[in-house]
């Protein structure tokens, strides 16, 4: 009895990690989204002031360095020349340069046309963030309702905790490790070994280990 109690349980715990996990990562989606609309109105708002609100503009420059780590690649132009310019920047980050841009320009005569232009491109890059967040949040969503996907993320979290393991002690870079954790290959491992577990547990759970092991020893003489 007890070689079908121990798998039932052990299936029941993946059950719960990954439940966890996909909620903790929904709630991270949510955590994000929650700073970039605090983030986009107060820049609406400082818009509206003409960039004159000194109050919103110390706010939002606390708030910037984040919110240009939160954009990422959303947030970078590839090349960009500054108005009246015969050179470009590469990797031009869009709002942690535009935003003390926008507030010479709005505050300036005759600049309002480019203190618009900063601003749109701005809004625009927010936008196209608020975005992506909502595809997230809604896959988080979607997530959080199949147990299936539960297990599935329990297993990948066991799998790709040597890795973290590796990390945390120095001997892998931060971008190496990110990249194995969320490589392609990692992800098919974790769907694989997740379909053979939660079969195998299943089995044991119905046949007890015996049978279990009988079987795949017969499955192993006929291959």
């Amino acid at each position: 009895m007890i070689d079908r109690i121990i798998p039932l349980f052990i299936l029941i715990a993946l059950f719960v990690l990954g439940f966890f996990l996909v909620r903790r990562r929904l709630l991270h989606v949510l955590e994000r989204r929650a700073f970039l609309h605090e983030f986009a109105d107060r820049f609406a708002r400082y818009v509206e002031s003409g960039g004159r609100n000194d109050v919103l503009y110390a706010e939002l420059t606390e708030r910037v360095g984040r919110m240009q780590r939160e954009l990422g690649g959303y947030g970078v132009m590839a090349s960009y020349r500054p108005p009246f310019a015969n050179y470009a920047h590469r990797n031009y980050q869009v709002v942690i340069n535009m935003l003390p841009e926008y507030r010479q320009a709005a505050t300036q005569w005759r600049m309002e046309s480019q203190a618009a232009q900063y601003a749109s491109a701005i809004r625009d890059v927010l936008l196209r963030y608020s975005g992506t967040l909502g595809e997230l949040e809604d896959n988080a969503w979607k997530d959080l309702r199949s147990p299936v996907v539960w297990f599935r993320e329990s297993v990948r979290a066991i799998l790709a905790s040597p890795f973290q393991l590796l990390t945390s002690l120095g001997i892998l870079s931060s971008s190496i490790g990110a990249g194995l954790i969320g490589s392609g290959i990692l992800r098919v491992a974790s769907g694989l070994v997740a379909l053979i577990a939660l079969f195998a547990g299943i089995v044991q759970i119905i046949t007890g280990w015996d049978a279990t092991v009988a079987f795949v020893m017969k499955w192993l003489v006929r291959r």
